[in-house]
């Protein structure tokens, strides 16, 4: 709230790790704005539940899903 006090206006975005209470508070806070996930903290939340010899290979799968053109 305290950049809210200071003034912000026009947020159209808000990026996060998909924390709840960061979710929860940009519903509150901010309604005209739209929630996207770090896709950072998706690949690593991915990966960590993947079997470590197959890691590399999910990870590059990953990442040619994801510079795929939509």
């Amino acid at each position: 709230t305290g950049m809210l006090a200071r003034g912000l206006k026009g947020v159209r975005l808000a990026v996060g790790d998909r924390c709840a209470g960061l979710v929860a508070a940009v519903n509150e806070l901010l309604p005209e704005a739209r929630y996207q996930r770090c896709m950072v903290h998706f690949e690593r939340n991915v990966l960590a539940k993947v079997n470590p010899g197959n890691r590399q290979w999910a990870a590059d799968a990953l990442k040619a899903v994801f510079s795929m053109e939509s």
